[in-house]
């Protein structure tokens, strides 16, 4: 639903059209909730909760809709030098599990400045970026206003959805890798067209058998 909302589409257009320079980084922080989503039968704590949301604009941002990242490090807890948990891109941009800019639930780092961004919150490493006006040769993203009524309209044309249900997927698998990392407790490398790890112990964490006679 963030998609449907005019700083996140801003955020991710600034990204596109290069006007941080190349990207480096991405800060994606999220602040879990407790009770049900912590049960890992149903649930996934908040990094399948708010990570759902903040995940999907930097792969939005970063035009990873189809695709994802190609490696994933869990988190290391020591005093001494902790780490978060961390994913790497084929063009070598990595992006974290962690807070950059305060406020912020996505920062996009580039080698010419940076944007963050948030529900009613977007800030810019030069603040006439946040008012950038877009040429018409730019880069631009699909606009909805109201993420229900986008909804109900492509239902009436037959048109596609700001978020289809294969962007969905692909958000989800971030989401799942990382977990299954951290479950895993070692990095993983993930292939995104055939959807598999590297390491068949976390390969046999991406579904659960079936009762019969149900199958997928």
């Amino acid at each position: 639903m963030q998609r449907s909302d005019d700083r996140f589409r801003h955020a991710c257009e600034l990204v596109r059209n290069g006007l941080i320079g190349e990207i480096k980084e991405v800060f994606v922080w999220e602040h879990g909730f407790s009770g049900w989503r912590s049960y890992a039968e149903f649930g996934g704590g908040g990094q399948s909760d708010w990570g759902a949301h903040h995940y999907d604009i930097a792969q939005w941002g970063l035009g990873m809709d189809e695709y994802g990242p190609v490696e994933v490090i869990p988190p290391i807890l020591s005093k001494a030098d902790p780490k978060p948990l961390t994913y790497r891109y084929a063009s070598g941009i990595v992006m974290y599990r962690a807070g950059k800019e305060p406020n912020a639930g996505v920062t996009f780092v580039g080698t010419n400045g940076w944007v963050a961004v948030n529900r009613g919150f977007l800030k810019c490493s030069r603040p006439s970026l946040e008012t950038y006006a877009f040429k018409p040769s730019d880069i631009r993203l699909y606009k909805s206003a109201n993420h229900m009524q986008n909804w109900l309209e492509c239902i009436k044309t037959r048109g596609p959805v700001i978020c289809s249900a294969e962007t969905g997927h692909r958000t989800a698998t971030v989401c799942q890798i990382g977990t299954i990392a951290e479950t895993i407790g070692r990095p993983l490398k993930w292939d995104p067209v055939a959807e598999r790890f590297d390491d068949e112990a976390a390969n046999r964490m991406l579904r659960r058998e079936m009762r019969a006679p149900w199958a997928v």
